[in-house]
């Protein structure tokens, strides 16, 4: 894998992970979204265990785009409310748009995935 493509795991999965569980203290929506991405996880991974098909990259983004979903609308309809917490707003926009571009990606390959499993 690519050193690039490393970093932006590492950006990704940390901010939502550490930022996540460091919030989920006080606020429910990181809370659902670290729990939709361990469960995303998990069901990649039991499906490797089980050798439930292919494990390929576009099952991978259509776990993600199932798990990660409730987690990041939640997230969004925090923005709505006012928080006095800013750090919280930031790491929100930044996760945000991080997760937008994550999901350009996660759409593409689980439409591709789709397409060429079922027809």
């Amino acid at each position: 894998m690519p050193g690039w493509l490393w970093a932006w795991l590492i950006l990704l999965v940390g901010q939502a992970l550490v930022g996540g569980g460091y919030f989920s203290i006080r606020y429910q929506a990181p809370r659902i979204l670290v729990g939709g991405i361990l469960l995303s996880h998990l069901a990649v991974y039991t499906a490797m265990f089980l050798e439930i098909g292919v494990v390929t990259k576009g099952l991978v983004s259509l776990s993600h785009l199932l798990f990660w979903t409730p987690g990041l609308y939640l997230v969004a309809m925090d923005l709505r409310k006012s928080h006095s917490d800013p750090y919280y707003r930031l790491w929100s926009l930044v996760l945000l748009g991080t997760m937008a571009i994550a999901f350009l990606f996660d759409i593409r390959d689980a439409l591709t995935y789709l397409f060429y499993t079922f027809f």
